[in-house]
């Protein structure tokens, strides 16, 4: 009998064994089941975090295409003005840098000034500046009693 005693004694530790077993692969599944529904309930918040910023930034696509055309019909039409003008620009810019050039000197043209190899009386007519990006020059046309018309460096030039 002792035998049999042995034996139901096993068959209980097996139950209470299974059972036990049972309940901690219970509590097991059942955390891992809550941290998924605080998982899933974190996730839809950040999915819904997420589509309100898309809202967002969709409507601030809308207003920069909006910003965008307004930009290209005034760039079309400045464009428009500039072809009609770019034709000139080189004569601007020459004619600035003659003005630019020509306000550091003493005399202007139409002032009436002395050339230094002759010492005769001359009226500048004109400040004539020349070259390229490596070599310039800068000549004034003067006018002589005579009618002479000729160009000179501003070093032959001295005032009255």
């Amino acid at each position: 009998m002792n035998e049999v005693e042995n034996k139901s004694n096993f068959k209980k530790y097996v139950y209470v064994l299974i059972v036990f077993t049972i309940m901690i692969g219970g509590y097991i599944i059942y955390s891992q089941n809550k941290s998924l529904k605080s998982e899933e309930a974190n996730f839809s918040k950040s999915i819904s975090e997420m589509n309100a910023e898309m809202l967002e930034l969709h409507n601030e696509i809308k207003i920069l295409k909006g910003t965008n055309k307004e930009i290209n019909f005034k760039k079309d039409s400045l464009q428009n003005n500039m072809d009609f003008l770019w034709i000139y620009k080189t004569l601007v810019q020459a004619s600035k840098l003659r003005d630019d050039v020509g306000a550091n000197f003493s005399f202007k043209p139409g002032d009436k000034v002395r050339l230094k190899m002759d010492s005769s009386i001359v009226v500048i007519t004109d400040l004539i500046i020349g070259g390229n990006t490596f070599n310039y020059y800068i000549r004034f046309n003067v006018k002589n009693n005579k009618g002479l018309i000729s160009e000179v460096s501003p070093v032959e030039l001295e005032n009255l």
